[in-house]
């Protein structure tokens, strides 16, 4: 059993402190709500389409981190300024619908600001993730991304659910614009929370800097390992089938769905209760059996979530309630996994690996998203309901991401890693976990009432 040094002790357990500023901060700026916001300026199916390809073309900006990192030795410093720039620039928000302009140039001008914040975002974690995966213990990696992500997650789901009902608060008041001003305002007061926690965490060892002019040649060595490319091959593919629908889950659930805040914010807490349980379950099943094992087992749930959307309307939202379950306990299994998987097929090519895998990945998910645009405004005539069915130029884009993600999951190649599970060991783990959960759960719960009963005879 390794020994924890203090000062990464300290680290890991500021680090869920500063991680929660960021997860509610993340919970009012990224995914449903800034669509929402976008929607209400005015912004067209391309423009949302362009804005969710934005968060694709923003992990592009990994890269400038690694090169910037692998120069300077500087992870800590990366880290931490560019995430402040990411959360900070919300300030800025509520002044877009003071601007004299027409709708179409006020959805423009936000979606620009979310394209800077997305972009410093990926640069803030591209640096952070290069940092603690030499700060955290091997052995515990699995177990500790999976606890913090999980609490992370919950946090994140009370940021949601306040978030949903205080902005319909405001819209039935009629004042919608000023509850989103108040929220941004909200998240710029967290953005300079985080940055007082970041700055309390410990480094650790500093890489060495390399220089500007040998930094772009090690950003290329990771593509010299060969289980490395392997790796990278198969995720970029996942991604480029992955980003023609990204961009519009949200769009549907309020132009199509006509579901509230409130509603799209219990969607999220729905999902986000199912994350934290399967974070802290994937986590363990990782490390018990590998993480290709999990990656194609949950793969097979996230074939299936697509094909619930078209079942849904504005009078029958069941399956989008049963794509939030399967949803929340799918996705984690499978980032994990790709988290898991980078670490053990990086090398000795440390944070360049992380930046080359964003890179990619960003780049391929951006242009299927782009190709996903101009395919909504193309088939946006198209509408049919009848059968059970509401098909429209949405649901087709989430058909066709369901039967791309079945072909890319048959041809799913093996991956190196230490500890090589099957899937169908997956079940089975499942279960073991879930009897050890309950078993502890019947030993606190005895424990809690014997001293209780103690009390209570003293």
């Amino acid at each position: 059993m390794t020994q924890i040094p203090k000062p990464v002790k300290r680290t890991l357990l500021i680090s869920y402190f500063e991680g929660a500023a960021v997860a509610i901060h993340n919970s009012y700026t990224i995914g449903l709500y800034p669509v929402a916001f976008a929607l209400l300026l005015g912004a067209s199916d391309f423009q949302i389409g362009i804005l969710g390809a934005f968060s694709f073309l923003a992990t592009l900006f990994g890269f400038l981190s690694a090169y910037i990192v692998e120069s300077t030795g500087q992870r800590k410093q990366t880290t931490v300024w560019t995430g402040f720039l990411s959360r900070s620039i919300w300030a800025l928000a509520p002044l877009i619908p003071l601007l004299a302009a027409d709708p179409a140039r006020k959805a423009w001008a936000f979606v620009f600001l979310v394209g800077v914040s997305l972009a410093a975002n990926a640069m803030s974690g591209n640096a952070w993730l290069a940092w603690c995966t030499d700060l955290v213990p091997a052995e515990i990696r699995g177990r500790y991304y999976g606890q913090r992500s999980g609490i992370l997650s919950a946090v994140g789901i009370a940021g949601t659910i306040g978030a949903g009902l205080f902005l319909d608060s405001y819209k039935k008041a009629g004042s919608e614009l000023f509850g989103y001003a108040v929220l941004f305002a909200l998240a710029f007061l967290l953005a300079v929370a985080s940055l007082i926690l970041s700055f309390l965490q410990y480094e650790g060892r500093r890489p060495a800097a390399k220089g500007f002019r040998k930094a772009g040649a090690a950003l290329l060595l990771p593509l010299k390992n060969k289980s490395y490319r392997v790796f990278l091959i198969y995720f970029v593919v996942w991604a480029l089938v992955n980003g023609l629908s990204s961009p519009f889950w949200g769009a549907h659930m309020f132009k199509n769905l006509g579901m509230t805040y409130t509603q799209v914010s219990f969607y999220t807490a729905v999902a986000g209760v199912c994350v934290f349980f399967s974070h802290i379950l994937w986590g363990w099943i990782i490390d018990r059996v590998g993480a290709r094992a999990v990656l194609r087992f949950c793969s097979v749930g996230a074939i299936l979530t697509p094909l619930l959307w078209p079942f849904a309307d504005r009078t029958n939202l069941i399956p989008i309630w049963i794509d939030a379950a399967l949803s929340g306990v799918v996705w984690p299994g499978i980032n994990l996994a790709a988290l898991y998987l980078l670490m053990e097929n990086r090398g000795e090519s440390g944070d360049s690996s992380v930046a080359m895998y964003s890179f990619a990945t960003g780049t391929a998910a951006f242009l299927t998203s782009l190709l996903g645009s101009w395919l909504a405004v193309a088939l946006s005539r198209l509408h049919f309901k009848g059968y059970g069915l509401l098909i429209n130029n949405f649901t087709t884009l989430f058909i066709a991401t369901a039967f791309l993600r079945l072909i890319v999951q048959i041809f799913m190649p093996g991956f190196a890693e230490q500890k090589r599970g099957r899937a169908r060991a997956v079940p089975r783990e499942v279960i073991a976990f879930l009897w050890i959960a309950v078993l502890t759960s019947r030993e606190k719960l005895l424990w809690v009432v014997g001293r209780m009963r103690g009390h209570e005879h003293s």
